[in-house]
């Protein structure tokens, strides 16, 4: 699969799915994105995340490629949408697929989304 940002080849890596199996997802650490088909992120068992983590974590001082504020999606080729959710590490963001393809989410919302880092409340805010 071609990266929706830079148009390069994205690593396909396996990480360990919830139950049993495999997730299979998509990366390209030049431009800190992950492709997740559809629901793939809530599969990944929690050995599956720390190992993930390892991987963005290896690839931290690798090239880093400006992101376009427009993707197509790698399987339609239709517009991508930015979307917003809330995890209890805060608001994420990523782009998703009109019709269910998947989502590309950044590195660092990544983490967000699986409360690896997190917003400062007002209080600690505050406090700095």
């Amino acid at each position: 699969m071609d990266c929706p940002n830079c148009k390069s080849a994205m690593e396909t890596q396996s990480f360990d799915r919830h139950l049993a199996g495999e997730v299979a997802v998509d990366l390209c650490f030049p431009c800190h994105l992950i492709w997740f088909d559809s629901a793939e992120s809530l599969q990944l068992a929690p050995a599956g995340v720390l190992e993930l983590f390892k991987q963005i974590h290896r690839h931290e001082k690798s090239e880093r490629r400006p992101l376009s504020t427009q993707f197509g999606c790698p399987r339609c080729n239709r517009r991508l949408r930015r979307t917003e959710d809330m995890s209890k590490g805060g608001r994420f963001r990523y782009f998703r697929c009109g019709k269910d393809h998947g989502r590309l989410t950044p590195f660092f919302d990544f983490l967000r989304e699986k409360q690896f880092v997190r917003a400062l409340t007002s209080g600690e805010i505050a406090r700095v």
